[in-house]
């Protein structure tokens, strides 16, 4: 009987799935359960076995729990693998899985896999086979326990603090994307990322005690770095990088970007709440899209100059010596100059692409004729934020 009771508990999580997504625009109400894309199976009690899953022949999604389940003790995932056309998998409650978890090796379309909230370590081999595999969540409990990852593994996520070095994994090739840290990333260095040579999107939550990057110097794929409040005050490590196009050292101990100037396909550059003083290099960089340099001790802007490239620029809370360069900078599209000491919008009259402008907290004379025609300019074809 345990078969018929699984598939009877199975059914009606079912129909409790169609019945919550009645209302929402994407869902289409199948003309039988069986016929579900997508399931989330909220209560398990009752199955002794997953194999009913096989009469879904179109369930390519699969969660388990949510976030209104404080936890779940699943006794067996045995039969899971009947589902052979499953594509993602979360588990999206506290969960452990007490015999069984050897059925997700068999889930060989699995290109989506959410293990964050399994509390409890894995067989070390339990995705080396699952070559479709593409993303992967693990949890602190388990990241450790795995040995060897997928051969096609695009990107991890370890969004947990914690992590002072990534585990002793193969080396993976095909990785991409990783992503380290919830609210403070413990690294200090990049180096245990060698085992992703390849890899293109480094993204570490609060690396407050990240003080080295020398790593990058050898990921010749890196497009995108994001360390945000980070103890780095070095950026030498990225000079020449062939490939990096967006960097994010918000609240970093930087005192210059110099060593970017020879970055040719950096667009994007968020140095702004950092120690930051000079932005001289930064003309040399003339693919560059995006600058944020707010709230640091930049008092020079004259390496803007003449600068007909940069289309975003954030300005805020600074006081230069002078605001003249802005008159230049005819390919800005939007600017942000809150809470800064910009008190001249003749300045930025004629600026022939500018469409975005934020003045909070500016010394401006909104009451000046000079600032009412900038003022309608802008409102025209654009968007002007005031106090």
């Amino acid at each position: 009987m345990s078969y018929e009771n699984s598939e009877e508990a199975i059914i009606r999580c079912a129909e409790q799935y169609i019945e919550a997504n009645l209302a929402a625009a994407w869902f289409t109400v199948p003309s039988s359960v069986y016929e579900l894309t997508k399931l989330k199976i909220t209560d398990t009690k009752g199955i002794s076995t997953f194999e009913p899953l096989k009469k879904f022949t179109k369930l390519s999604v699969l969660f388990i729990g949510d976030q209104s389940t404080p936890s779940l003790k699943i006794p067996s995932l045995k039969g899971l693998e009947a589902a052979e056309h499953l594509e993602r998998l979360s588990f999206n409650s506290p969960t452990v899985i007490e015999h069984g978890i050897e059925a997700i090796d068999q889930l060989k379309k699995l290109k989506r896999l959410g293990l964050y909230h399994v509390q409890q370590s894995l067989p070390s081999n339990l995705l080396a086979s699952l070559d479709q595999l593409i993303v992967v969540t693990f949890s602190p409990e388990n990241y450790k326990s795995i040995k060897a990852l997928p051969s096609n593994l695009h990107e991890i996520a370890l969004n947990f603090d914690g992590v002072d070095h990534l585990p002793n994994w193969d080396r993976t090739p095909s990785v991409r994307k990783i992503i380290v840290g919830r609210r403070n990333c413990a690294l200090k260095t990049l180096d245990s990322l060698a085992i992703f040579p390849n890899v293109q999107h480094i993204e570490l939550n609060r690396p407050k005690q990240l003080n080295n990057i020398d790593q990058v110097a050898q990921l010749k794929q890196l497009e995108q770095l994001e360390i945000n409040l980070s103890g780095i005050t070095d950026l030498s490590p990225l000079a020449n990088h062939p490939s990096l196009e967006i960097l994010k050292i918000r609240s970093s101990y930087i005192k210059t970007l110099s060593s970017l100037a020879s970055c040719d396909k950096l667009h994007t550059l968020h140095a702004d709440k950092s120690t930051l003083n000079s932005i001289e290099g930064i003309e040399q960089i003339t693919t560059l899209k995006s600058l944020w340099i707010g709230e640091t001790k930049v008092s020079d802007l004259a390496p803007l100059n003449e600068n007909n490239w940069i289309e975003e620029l954030n300005l805020s809370e600074l006081g230069p010596t002078s605001w003249e360069t802005l008159q230049t900078l005819t390919g800005l599209k939007t600017l942000d100059l809150s809470h800064s000491s910009f008190s001249n919008t003749s300045l930025l009259f004629r600026l022939p692409c500018l469409q975005f402008v934020n003045l909070t907290g500016c010394p401006v004379d909104r009451t000046s004729n000079q600032y009412v025609s900038f003022a309608n300019k802008i409102r025209a074809h654009g968007q002007l934020i005031e106090d």
